[in-house]
Formats: C-alpha cells, sequence, structure tokens
C-alpha cells in the first residue's frame, strides 16, 4: 500500500476545516479506492490520547462510540497541516504522520505558538503514540 498525506484536506475530525489527512491506497489504477487513515478526535476529558483500532473501511455509520470528538478547547487544528510529512519504515514497519502548525494552548485567546505535533503508526496504521516534540519547551526569543 501507498500512504498519501494531504496537508490541506479535510480530516475525519468534525469541527476542523483544512486540518490536513492520510490516506492508505492500493496500488492500482483506480483513483478512489484510498482511504483515510484516522488519526485526529481521540482525546479523553483530560487532554490525553486514546488509541485505538477503529477501522473505517468497516464503518456502519451507527455506533456513537466510536465517533470523533472535536478538538478540544485547548487546540487549534484547522490549518495544522497534517500529513505534510509522512515517513515509513519498510512493510511491516511503524509510519509517522506530523501536523507541524497543530497549535495547543492553555489560554487561546491570547498569542498563541504553533507547537507541531506527530502521530506514530504501528504497521495495521493505528495510532500508538503522539509526539509533541516542543511542547513544554520555552517560547521566549
Amino acid at each position: 500500500r501507498l500512504l498519501v498525506g494531504a496537508p490541506l484536506g479535510q480530516n475525519l475530525q468534525p469541527g476542523s476545516n483544512h486540518s490536513g489527512a492520510l490516506f492508505k491506497c492500493p496500488i492500482s489504477t483506480y483513483d478512489d479506492d484510498c482511504v483515510q487513515v484516522e488519526t485526529d478526535g481521540r482525546r479523553d476529558a483530560r487532554g490525553r490520547y486514546i488509541f485505538g483500532d477503529f477501522d473505517y473501511e468497516e464503518d456502519t455509520g451507527d455506533d456513537e462510540e466510536n465517533a470523533l470528538d472535536p478538538p478540544g478547547n485547548d487546540e487549534i487544528k484547522t490549518g495544522q497541516w497534517l500529513g505534510v510529512s509522512v515517513k515509513s519504515q519498510k512493510p511491516g514497519g511503524v509510519a509517522m504522520v506530523c501536523a507541524h502548525r497543530y497549535i495547543q494552548s492553555q489560554d487561546l485567546s491570547k498569542m498563541h505558538y504553533g507547537q507541531g505535533l506527530c502521530y506514530l503508526l504501528n504497521n495495521a496504521l493505528e495510532t500508538t503514540e503522539v509526539l509533541q516534540f516542543c511542547k513544554g519547551r520555552p517560547m521566549d526569543k
């Protein structure tokens, strides 16, 4: 399969616009057989990420438990450019997709800085870890 990043694409997460997306595509001559990989929309009430194995290829549309949540009050996903960087290992290895313009802040009404984030995906393309390399670092110039 082929992984394709679409930094200006519409993510599956509700409440965000042009947040970017990652697609998994079989190698074929069809132009409509790619499926979006779920990344955003799984955080608990404390802001911790929830990891799961929900597959949109098998979505029946009836299961509210699998519904994605909109961005939290402490983050901006619109324009985060998810998919601008996509890296993978050999077949069976891990993959990583990044959104370098992701913003998370305690007070979004004040000035905020993009800190970025990356999702680490296992060989089934399920999110296993969220990496935020700049989180907690000083913002002084």
